[in-house]
């Protein structure tokens, strides 16, 4: 029944007028069928209406507008029980009139039916929208009593009628956007309420005397800037068209992670309206937009700045396309916005071309205008909106400010960036304070800082405080070593969106960057053969250098030496290499010399200088497919210095682990020999052999292979894989968008881990992934989902199976430690010798104890083993961490005393359960709401020690809420127990941006937590002056 007048109220998607008049009738029926003798109005609403705040707060515009076709606008009740056709067809009278007061009437409405001799029964004041008729309203508290007799439960503090001088409304505070204009005075200026308004002519200044019937007044609807979500590369943009900039604006991190051409890197002062300077690090970015209709793209040049906008709040168009369609219904089978706002305007075009900015198509009775712009949204359309509607928030935050000019006002002496704080009222000022110690301050102090902070149009009160979660964290968390504060190399770094990604990637030297391209350069992908070629990225002539190194024109001896050192192993061992190089000849990854065409050997053996690989047998036990494999070593001969490693590209598992986490369905993929599937090309064969006999007999000369593939090993060939795939990605993006995104945010090296909330959306990425990988010659070796057993090939047990680091049963879907045993053996090329005996209670490893000498390396090479980059087993972990402090000052290689090792040995038994920890992967419940999605930060610190705790948590079906551990964090510290839980809240900072930025969907809520108010008085103070380690940290 509610659903029945929600499209009664719409009325616009039915194609036929007796479609319409059918569903009123039912709408109709239905209410005045039910006990509500003077239904609400509001939509699904099924209620009095005297008790309904949101109806009765509405303005009567509004009312009119939801209540068109379901009641009577004279006495209030059902259409369909008053309402009477005159015969005359010249009108509907009410048939309740008599029954309804006379001064509940609308006297403007009465007059206006005796003037146009028409039957109309007049409306009732509540009705009545004309502020024209507004003066001859009675006053509202003469209106109560009778409105009280006709309306059951009236309660009258919820009254809203049209009048003369205000608008009455003692609704709760918020309910109106004039509320606060309303109630602000401005020292100097008194109020005129009362006295006519001036009327001027624009051409002359004449003041002038103009009737009501000639003016036209402004809505008090709240409204929206002209704007459209266009996409750019990856990213969805927020582009607002302003005719009052005279240059373009991008948001630097959005040009710089889409890679837009940058045309002046040098920083910038912009100089806003007011007079004030604005100085911005980013550059000056150009690309081009498009198509228009004509088929033709626009350039844009764009000064890139921090925040071009403030936030604006989400609009939905629904009822405003409905409205579209109804005045105009050609519009019926064009495509149009969904919605707009939402973020910050990412973009903003100003004047500099007036062919950019959206024409004017016409303008609703609602007031919104309707515009046609020459670029498509998101949605498809080129339709956008601008101006006020009664269904848009009035309090937008973003709407009443000056988006751009204000910016000038912002803290220009505060110790913070000043492009990080909310826009400020033009009549703000800093002040200057003195220098101070790390203030402490108690409640009363915390208010007044606030109160003093900043003055907002909202509709609450809100406290300004310092940039948290901060714009720049750290790559190295769980070093302990790590100082908390970042030394950009320049300020440039600071704002750079690449720079804020790592560690490595803030440190990136010149060279660096060139080395990424000349290995970019190197790879070929050639999508009519279904392959990647790739070529050595050779720095320096390889001929000159590798002459130099060996003396010679080749280093065979160097090689052959190698070769026999491996020939040697235990035939157990050489028995698995025999199968592996099989394999190898038989994939085409490796073959004789002697077997290529002749051209191809003379090229080889005719080369300047040749370069064999020395290579090695690797064991990885834990390895299901690839348990033994051959590893060049490159560097041994020098190769690897003239080749190009570039920067590092390596996704971080952190932030694969939070986005499969946030999933209900998973799967995990592993590339098939992803290094070998580039190709490499003939020219630098002679840089790629390889000695092998096929009897492994260091006494039988070798014969010469040649690989030709890329290599692990190779500096070079991770970085051509990981380039060429993620090439693949970016080229198929809009075919198979679903397949790109695994590529490029589920995938560790070879390994991927996608989710989704739905199977059939978690099946199309994993198909989508293989149909892109074919593109380029590469193959999945196995697909494992979660809901069902791996298959063969994929699990050693066929239960359980290892996915970025930890263990993963896949048909329960649970995640373990993947820590495997104890093992005091050392490593030796890749693999420890087995223990005798397994390890499986405390007594055991006491008694090996007793035999063996433990070392401090020992015993932090145990702990370092345990390996948990999501901070599940954090409580034991930080255990670990502190017990090993003892053994700061110890030599590595030191033997710990026999007091130690009774006392480790306890500690190490722990290490015997841990194979027994689990926790679930997806941390959203089955009948969870995915719109409701809301991170929970906890920060805690002690005397010796801070941490950190996520929390993601979902509202579901049944109205409880499902809370799970997304993602902990610990730390060891050393200062005051204030400064270390400023720490611990920086890092708490710091993983809800890390969760924030990689979640797939937005969290609508985010809250703090901190039980130390002195640390919280430093977060929220923007205007004394801290030590510079409480400065360093709040301003991070």
């Amino acid at each position: 029944r509610t659903k029945k007048t929600v499209l009664v109220v719409d009325g616009y998607d039915s194609d036929s007028s007796s479609e319409n008049e059918a569903c009123v009738n039912t709408a109709s029926t239905a209410v005045s069928g039910s006990n509500v003798k003077k239904p609400c109005g509001m939509r699904g609403h099924v209620h009095e209406m005297g008790q309904c705040e949101d109806f009765l707060s509405i303005t009567p515009v509004k009312r009119r507008q939801m209540t068109e076709d379901r009641l009577c606008w004279t006495c209030l009740g059902p259409r369909t029980k008053c309402r009477v056709r005159q015969s005359t067809n010249e009108g509907s009278s009410c048939s309740n009139l008599n029954a309804v007061a006379k001064h509940l009437l609308c006297k403007g409405c009465t007059e206006y039916g005796k003037r146009n001799a028409k039957a109309y029964s007049p409306c009732n004041i509540l009705m009545c929208s004309m502020k024209s008729h507004a003066a001859d309203h009675p006053p509202l508290d003469k209106l109560l009593p009778s409105l009280a007799k006709l309306i059951p439960d009236l309660n009258p503090t919820l009254v809203k009628i049209q009048t003369s001088t205000i608008q009455i409304n003692t609704v709760q505070s918020g309910k109106s956007a004039y509320k606060l204009l309303k109630k602000k005075k401005i020292e100097g200026i008194s109020e005129s309420v009362g006295v006519d308004p001036v009327t001027v002519d624009s051409s002359s200044g004449e003041v002038r005397k103009v009737s009501n019937e000639q003016v036209t007044h402004e809505t008090r609807e709240a409204s929206i800037f002209i704007m459209q979500v266009l996409k750019i590369g990856q990213s969805e943009a927020l582009t607002m068209f302003d005719t009052g900039a005279n240059i373009h604006l991008i948001q630097g991190g959005l040009a710089q992670s889409e890679n837009l051409e940058i045309i002046s890197s040098e920083p910038t002062t912009l100089t806003v309206v007011g007079g004030g300077a604005i100085e911005t690090q980013y550059g000056v970015f150009r690309f081009f937009l498009g198509p228009t209709p004509d088929g033709t793209f626009k350039e844009i040049i764009a000064q890139g700045i921090p925040n071009v906008t403030g936030h604006f709040n989400h609009a939905d168009l629904s009822i405003v396309n409905n409205e579209l369609i109804h005045q105009e219904p050609d519009f019926r089978n064009e495509p149009l916005p969904e919605r707009v706002g939402g973020s910050r305007a990412q973009l903003l075009l100003g004047i500099r071309d007036p062919s950019l900015h959206p024409v004017p198509i016409l303008r609703l009775p609602s007031g919104i205008g309707v515009y046609r712009s020459p670029f498509k949204d998101i949605f498809g359309s080129n339709v956008c909106f601008g101006g006020p509607h009664y269904t848009f928030n009035p309090g937008a935050d973003a709407s009443t400010m000056v988006m751009f000019a204000q910016m000038a006002t912002q803290y220009k002496e505060s110790v913070y960036d000043s492009s990080r704080f909310l826009i400020q009222l033009p009549n703000h000022s800093s002040k200057k304070q003195p220098l101070l110690e790390d203030y402490v301050g108690d409640a009363t102090d915390v208010i007044e800082i606030q109160k003093n902070c900043c003055n907002i149009y909202s509709q609450n009160p809100m406290v300004c405080k310092a940039a948290v979660p901060m714009a720049k964290y750290r790559e190295l968390m769980g070093d302990e070593t790590h100082d908390a504060l970042v030394s950009y190399r320049c300020s440039k770094c600071a704002v750079c969106e690449d720079c804020k990604k790592s560690g490595k990637t803030r440190a990136m030297t010149v060279r660096e960057k060139h080395e990424q391209e000349v290995i970019e350069r190197s790879v070929e992908i050639k999508y009519e053969l279904r392959r990647v070629e790739v070529r050595l990225p050779f720095l320096k002539d390889p001929v000159q250098e590798l002459r130099i190194k060996f003396k010679a024109n080749d280093n065979y001896r160097e090689a052959l030496r190698v070769y026999q050192s491996q020939c040697r192993k235990p035939t157990q061992q050489k028995e698995a290499v025999k199968k592996v190089h099989a394999d190898l000849v038989k994939l085409d990854f490796m073959q004789r010399v002697d077997s290529l065409p002749y051209d191809a050997q003379q090229e080889i053996w005719n080369a300047p200088v040749r370069h064999y690989f020395p290579w090695r047998m690797v064991f990885k036990e834990d390895s299901t497919s690839t348990p033994v494999r051959l590893v060049v070593d490159p560097s041994m001969t020098g190769l690897n210095m003239l080749l190009a490693k570039g920067k590092n590209v390596i996704s971080k598992i952190m932030d694969i682990m939070i986005r499969n986490r946030l999933g209900k369905h998973s799967a995990s993929l592993d590339i098939r020999k992803m290094y070998n599937q580039l190709k490499l090309h003939p020219s630098h064969f002679c840089y790629s052999l390889f000695l092998y006999h096929p009897s492994l007999d260091p006494d039988t000369p070798p014969t010469t292979y040649v690989m030709t593939t890329a290599w692990y090993g190779v500096s070079s060939t991770g970085n051509q894989a990981d380039f060429a795939v993620s090439q693949l990605a970016k080229e198929f993006q809009s075919e198979m968008p679903l397949g790109a995104d695994v590529l490029q945010r589920f995938r560790y090296v070879d390994d991927g881990a996608p989710s989704a909330n739905t199977e059939d959306i978690r099946d199309a990425m994993v198909e989508q992934t293989a149909q892109i990988l074919g593109k380029g010659g590469f193959n999945l070796k196995y697909v494992v989902k979660s809901g069902q057993d791996p298959p063969e090939g994929a699990s050693a047990d066929g239960v359980s199976l290892k996915t970025l680091g930890y263990g993963w049963r896949p048909k329960s879907d649970i995640l373990t430690s993947g820590f495997s045993s104890l093992n005091f053996n050392p490593k030796r090329r890749g693999a420890k010798k087995p223990l005798e005996r397994q390890l499986q209670t405390e007594e055991d490893i006491r008694k090996l104890f007793e035999i063996i000498d433990i070392t401090r390396r020992d015993i932090i090479a145990r702990v370092a083993e345990l390996y948990d980059p999501m901070g599940f087993w954090e409580p034991l972990k930080l255990q670990l961490k502190l017990r090993i402090r003892e053994f700061n000052n110890t030599p590595w290689d030191a033997k710990i005393n026999d007091q130690q090792k009774h006392e480790w040995a306890n500690i190490l038994s722990i290490f015997l359960k841990i194979p027994e920890l689990e926790v679930d992967r997806s941390v959203v419940h089955r009948d969870a709401i995915l719109t409701s999605f809301r991170l929970i930060c906890v920060a805690d610190a002690a005397m010796h020690a801070a941490g950190a705790a996520i929390y993601a948590s979902f509202k579901t079906t049944d109205g409880s809420y499902h809370t799970r551990l997304l993602l902990a964090k610990s730390r060891l510290v050393s200062a005051t127990i204030p400064r270390n839980e400023l720490c611990a809240i920086l890092l708490m900072a710091e993983l809800a941006y890390i969760v924030k930025t990689n979640a797939p969907m937005e969290p609508v809520e985010i809250i703090y937590a901190t039980d130390s108010t002195i640390a919280l008085s430093w977060c929220l103070n923007t205007e004394l002056k801290l030590k510079q380690f409480v400065l360093n940290r709040v301003e991070s």
